[in-house]
This record gives C-alpha cells, structure tokens and sequence, in this order.
C-alpha cells in the first residue's frame, strides 16, 4: 500500500535541512500599505466584484489568525520578511504585487498606481539584492499604458518578468484588445506569469457555495481556463517569441495533455465554434521549465536557445522549496538577479508518444 504523503504542519513547521543549492520561492505575495488603504476603499463603496469582495473582503476584516499573519507579512519587505525566510531555509524570494494587483481598480487608477507598486518593489530589491527579485504589476485595463509600464520596468527598474492576475473584470488576455501587453513583452524578452485571480462572477457561485473557490481548486480551473483561452486564441502563433509561465504544476493542464491536444484536432474539424481555429501548434506543446537570466549583459545558455522552442513553462510556488537552481545561470553577473532558471529535481517529460497523439486509449470515438 502506497505511503501516504506528509503534509507540514502549519502549527509546528520543522527548519529545512541545509541543501548544496539555492531554494527560491516564486509568485511570494506583497502588498504596500496604501494598496491596502485602495482595496479598503473599494470595498466601502458597496460594488466590488464579488470575488474580490469574497476573498480579500475577509482576509482584511477576518480576526483569525491565518488572515492576522497573512496581512501583516504582505506589507513588509525588510526583517520581519527576511526572518521567516530564514527560518523556512528560503535564499530568495521572487516578489509579486498580491492578487488581484491593481486589475481590480478603475483604469486610470490602476495605471497610475501599478508605477507605484512597481517603484515600491524596485526599492525593495535595491536594498535586498541577493533575497529578492520580482515581477513588474501592470493595468490589462489600459493595454497600451501597460505596455509602455513593461518598457519602463525593464529599461528603467531592471525589473524583467510581469505578472498577470488572471481575468481583469472578468475580461481575459486571448481577446485582441489586450495584444499590446503581448508585443511588449515579446519585445523587451518578459515573461508574462499568468497568476490565479478570485473568480470572475459568471464563475463564483457553484464554486463558493461549497468553499471550492480559492486556492484549493477554483484558482486553478480558471486560470487553467485562461491559459487555454490564450493558447486557443492563436497568441503563440501571433508572438512566436512570447514566453508565459503559468505555477502549481501548470494548473494541471499536462496531466491533461493528450485530452486537449486530441479534442482541439476534433473541435476545430467539427466546426462547432467559430471561436476554435487551427493553430500551428498543438495546445500543451510547451516546454514544462522556467528558463530566465541574471540580469548582465551576457547571454546564458539557458537564454540562447531556438526561437521556435514551446513558449510555455510551469513552475510550481510550492515545490520551488526542493527545487535546484541551474549552475548554467550565474548570479555574480550583476547584482540584481533576475528570476532563476528553475528545475525541480524530479521532473520527467511526458512521453513522447503521448504528447504528440501517436498513442490513443483504446476506447470510444469521442465528439465536441
């Protein structure tokens, strides 16, 4: 009988062994005070998209203790953060503006105030060079100012990856519209990291009644839903050198692999959707790997590979803990790392066979 696994213990956790390799932790949540002050003043006004209104509406009213210890560490980044990483054996820290960044404000709003948080987190990383590295905030809201906050972050800040909160008013990044956040990020070599976001409201329902709405699984499904849509939509054939990276084990689309490169070839040869063309590439034809660089004007093998490899990685926040860091990437380059090439230890690739359909379950002809 299989061992069953070994949760931590929230309550007692145990120091890690010392390990010969850097342990980075990715997508780690923060939040600057006057964020909090914005969110506060969004939520008074009674209109608040639900699921914002749901999950962050009770970490910053609820008097438990997880929801104390959560807000409190969201906005710090100096000793009270460098503690805990100590004390979890965690060397660095790749910093993201917290969920739902500023895609939860009115455009103008959020534009003007993404350079804050931004500027906020360039600060953090100057004073803490060797623990923190991080990912730019931008507004999908207003898509050419968000591009031109990718220009500025990469050329100015030396801030070289985004993060993306999932859908933006329950609006999602495979409509055209937003395609300039694309170009920039193509253009200045920024991963975009398509975070989870609460549910949009055409979601939350089904999902909240039986406490299934957040991290535990409705994160997931919607942004795995995102990424599909992203995929489907033909982005990678539009930006063929756009690099995206989607945590938590890729939200679970590779165990789904097969099903959704099988059924994509059925869907577009039925015709039912107009929405569902041909692409040049199956869907899951990515690489599973997170592959960036220290910030230096040298080139690294990680970085100087084909143009036309797959666009897509997954590293998972949770598991970043046992994973190794690339001795191909060298952080004495320059003293801003960016994020790290990411490996976990135990990764293997699907089989080949299996991802490119060569092999199909013997069973019944499926329809769509």
């Amino acid at each position: 009988m299989p061992t069953p696994i070994q949760l931590p213990s929230l309550s007692t956790p145990r120091t890690p062994a010392k390990v010969p390799y850097k342990r980075i932790a990715t997508e780690e949540a923060f939040a600057p005070p006057e964020m909090i002050e914005i969110y506060r003043r969004i939520l008074a006004r009674g209109d608040a998209d639900p699921g914002f209104a749901g999950l962050m509406g009770f970490y910053m009213s609820s008097p438990s203790e997880r929801a104390l210890h959560i807000m409190r560490c969201l906005t710090d980044l100096d000793q009270f953060r460098l503690q805990h990483m100590d004390a979890a054996g965690i060397d660095m820290q790749v910093l993201a503006l917290t969920s739902p960044g500023v895609q939860c404000m009115p455009a103008a709003e959020a534009v003007a105030y993404s350079r804050v948080a931004n500027d906020f987190l360039a600060d953090a990383i100057k004073r803490h060079p060797t623990r923190f590295a991080g990912m730019l905030a931008v507004a999908p809201q207003d898509p050419a100012s968000a591009a031109k906050e990718i220009e500025r972050g990469v050329t100015k800040l030396g801030i070289h990856a985004v993060v993306i909160n999932s859908h933006t008013h329950g609006e999602y990044l495979s409509d055209p519209k937003f395609w300039d956040i694309f170009a920039a990020a193509e253009a200045f070599d920024a991963p975009i990291y398509l975070h989870p976001n609460s549910l949009p409201p055409a979601m939350l329902a089904p999902f909240q009644e039986c406490g299934l709405d957040g991290a535990i699984y409705g994160f997931g499904v919607e942004t795995g839903l995102h990424a599909m849509r992203i995929i489907t939509a033909g982005v990678f054939d539009r930006f063929p050198k756009l690099k995206m990276i989607i945590g938590h084990m890729g939200e679970a689309l590779p165990f789904w692999a097969y099903r959704l490169d099988y059924m994509h070839r059925a869907t577009v040869a039925s015709k039912r959707y107009a929405s569902v063309k041909p692409i040049q590439k199956q869907p899951t034809a990515w690489r599973f790997r997170l592959r960036t660089r220290p910030s230096s004007s040298k080139r690294t093998r990680a970085q100087s590979s084909k143009s036309d490899e797959p666009r897509i990685a997954h590293v998972d926040q949770k598991i970043a803990r046992t994973c190794r860091v690339s001795p191909r990437v060298s952080h004495s380059a320059g003293p801003s790392p960016r994020l790290a090439d990411i490996r976990h230890k135990n990764h293997r690739p699907l089989h080949p066979r299996h991802r490119h359909g060569h092999h199909r379950p013997h069973r019944g002809a499926q329809t769509q």
